[in-house]
């Protein structure tokens, strides 16, 4: 398991994992309050939970649209941001157990690539649910549609 944080910072906890299936309704029996996020790179689907109880956490999963798996053989990416590398460890172990989808350690180019979580975990610190609420409003549907 590799985390890349310094000291009194966020750590980010990055998985990946071989899925196939319908990835919201898998991540609903971990968590009901489980939000699409507005997909920025590639073929993506993406979803987040922000959660402050036991302590403040921040869940983003990312899967291939195609379920294409990469050269490294995985389509789904799981990263648990938080303050405590051992409360990623229990939210990991939590999600395995909740959802069935083995997760395995990601490449080390993919953990140092998610680093920058942990800018984006003060943020959600600071904002608390208000974060949570402005990525739900840039989902929502015009009601043109």
């Amino acid at each position: 398991m590799v985390y890349f944080n310094e000291p009194n910072k966020p750590a980010t906890l990055t998985k990946v994992a071989e899925f196939y299936g319908d990835l919201e309704k898998t991540l609903e029996k971990f968590s009901k309050k489980v939000e699409p996020l507005i997909g920025i790179i590639g073929n993506t689907i993406k979803f987040g939970l922000y959660e402050i109880q036991p302590q403040p956490y921040l869940l983003i999963t990312s899967k291939q649209v195609n379920e294409q798996l990469t050269k490294y053989g995985y389509n789904l990416i799981l990263t648990i941001t938080s303050d405590s590398p051992g409360f990623n460890n229990n939210i990991e172990k939590r999600f395995i157990e909740k959802t069935g989808i083995r997760l395995k350690d990601a490449p080390e180019f993919l953990s140092q690539g998610m680093m920058n979580l942990g800018m984006a975990f003060d943020i959600f610190k600071e904002n608390g649910e208000k974060a949570m609420e402005v990525l739900r409003i840039i989902n929502k549907p015009s009601r043109e549609e």
